[in-house]
């Protein structure tokens, strides 16, 4: 018999009567310790502070979130331990209400009205799985992947109960790893015999990652045409489409996926994203309006798509006078809300403010538009335009030039061309912004030194990478990826002859680049050199 006297439990429903009912009935399964919430926001508070081994949260909670968005949450924010059981309960199975709970699955759902009875047939069997895998949960816990890959290789081997839940836990725990030969080998074997569906979209995932976008857009299509609900499938082929350079069908894929469930806010944004590279202004629209509508009680809520729908609109302003009050009106609308909401932050009001002075442009205020560009002017010099992330750079800049501010336009772009100077594709639109292909020509010599200190780097001739580093970051002092290498040199050097000096002068190139986007994908790569330099000053 399970005894859940030692389980924490979590009781959520915006009806207190049937929160004390709930808490009645696991009282009588023998539980103590139980906490409750009134509404989503609280559930996520408790879940701060504590974790909680049994969720029982009704679906639907009234304004704020629903129960599908508290798990996201917890998902997310990995608030819930492993091993912690999830249930739903719902008096709903409206079809957006089951598509959005494939995206992220709750252990089980438990339709009302139930009684102990139904309530404790469906927590025992779930706590029978959960006490058989414990130990694998226990070494997840500790992030102890090696041992977790063992204690699942052991109930395979002896074909437990649970022996495929545990190959389904390997093959993504060795996804994880990067491990993706040996994943696809997992995938692969259960693919074969008969459609399931996790093994399937685990196959197509890794041939994706493999480098194998051919292969993998037949493996994804396989799959939604066996397993037409299942819409992580679409995003896949969706993000295989983009890799090869097939917007339009790409479009078409999201398109059909937010049809079929169109509660996901990141699909949506990013249906946006792929409809605006598209021209298609009407879908980025719809769907940059659906991201901010269906994101505001999420945990995917984002100020990109606030900013995105407002500049769709400003896009469409011009077809006539009734359609362009209305997307006035819903420009002031979604800003007002965008500044109430990331009032802190400097980056997001600046841009608000060019999306404002971008709106009295076209709307022919001079005088506002004037206005608005000073204002965002003054907040772009108190953040430094090397904190924007080069898509950001490349959009303020191209405001600013149409509200003619052209000094401050070129100042972001010669900014953006000396940070990402090995990005083709960036420097390719800040020289053509800029109308200037000097920025390039000056960044190839820089660009060759790099190149020459990457390949004395590797043999491990750390003197002659310097030399070239050295020289390279003169030409280009603000490069993250040639200041970055500089700085590694410095600590390759350090290690094989301790002078304070190198640290020093690893240090004053860090700083060089210490403003650089947390978005960027070498910010890991910073903080690591950063801190190792920190961490040798000190000793």
């Amino acid at each position: 018999m399970i005894s859940y006297a030692d389980k924490t439990f979590l009781i959520v429903d915006d009806f207190a009567e049937f929160r004390r009912s709930l808490r009645g009935m696991v009282q009588q399964l023998g539980a103590e310790d139980i906490d409750m919430a009134g509404t989503g926001e609280e559930a996520i508070a408790l879940c701060v502070n504590r974790r909680y081994d049994i969720v029982l949260s009704d679906y639907n909670l009234g304004d704020g979130k629903d129960g599908q968005q508290i798990l996201e949450e917890l998902i997310e924010r990995k608030l819930l331990k492993r091993g912690a059981i999830f249930v739903m309960i719902t008096a709903e199975n409206s079809t957006a209400m089951v598509m959005g709970a494939l995206e992220y699955q709750p252990d089980a759902y438990i339709t009302k009205p139930f009684n102990k009875v139904a309530l404790q047939a469906r927590l025992d069997k779930l706590m029978e799985k959960r006490l058989a895998l414990a130990e694998i949960d226990q070494a997840l816990e500790k992030n102890d992947i090696d041992k977790a890959i063992a204690l699942c290789d052991r109930e395979i081997s002896q074909k437990s109960r649970y022996a495929l839940a545990c190959l389904r836990t390997k093959a993504e725990l060795l996804e994880q790893e990067d491990r993706l030969a040996e994943a696809a080998t997992i995938y692969a074997s259960l693919s074969q015999d008969r459609p399931v569906p996790w093994a399937m979209l685990g196959l197509a995932r890794v041939t994706l990652g493999q480098g194998e976008a051919e292969e993998a857009r037949k493996q994804f299509e396989d799959v939604i045409r066996q397993l037409p609900t299942l819409t992580p499938a679409y995003d896949g082929l969706a993000k295989t489409w983009l890799g090869l350079g097939e917007t339009v069908k790409a479009q078409q894929v999201l398109l059909e996926a937010v049809r079929r469930s169109p509660k996901a806010v990141l699909r949506q944004a990013e249906l946006g994203q792929v409809a605006s590279k598209n021209g298609d202004l009407d879908t980025a629209t719809r769907a940059f309006r659906q991201a901010v509508n269906l994101g505001r009680h999420s945990v995917h809520k984002s100020p990109e798509s606030y900013l995105k729908l407002a500049d769709c609109l400003v896009q469409g302003i011009g077809s006539n006078p009734v359609e362009d009050k209305r997307a006035s009106d819903e420009i002031s609308k979604t800003l007002f809300e965008l500044d109430s909401e990331y009032k802190d932050d400097k980056q997001i009001s600046m841009r608000s403010l060019l999306t404002q002075g971008s709106l009295a442009h076209k709307q022919k205020r001079t005088k506002d538009a004037e206005n608005a560009a000073v204002g965002a002017s003054k907040l772009l010099q108190e953040l430094d335009s090397s904190s924007l992330p080069p898509e950001i750079a490349l959009d303020v800049a191209d405001k600013f030039m149409a509200l003619g501010k052209q000094d401050v336009a070129k100042a972001v772009l010669r900014t953006c061309a000396e940070l990402y100077s090995d990005n083709p594709e960036v420097l390719a639109k800040c020289a053509e912004q800029l109308a200037d292909n000097s920025v390039i020509k000056h960044t190839d010599q820089a660009l060759a030194l790099n190149a020459l200190g990457i390949a004395e780097f590797e043999q491990k001739k750390y003197d002659a990478a310097l030399l070239h580093f050295r020289e390279a970051v003169k030409l280009a002092p603000r490069n993250i990826s040639i200041v970055l290498n500089t700085a590694q040199t410095l600590l390759e050097k350090y290690r094989g002859q301790p002078q304070h000096a190198l640290l020093e002068e690893c240090q004053g190139y860090l700083d060089q680049v210490r403003k650089m986007p947390d978005t960027d994908k070498r910010y890991k790569r910073f903080q690591g050199l950063m801190q190792f330099t920190q961490q040798m000053r000190k000793a």
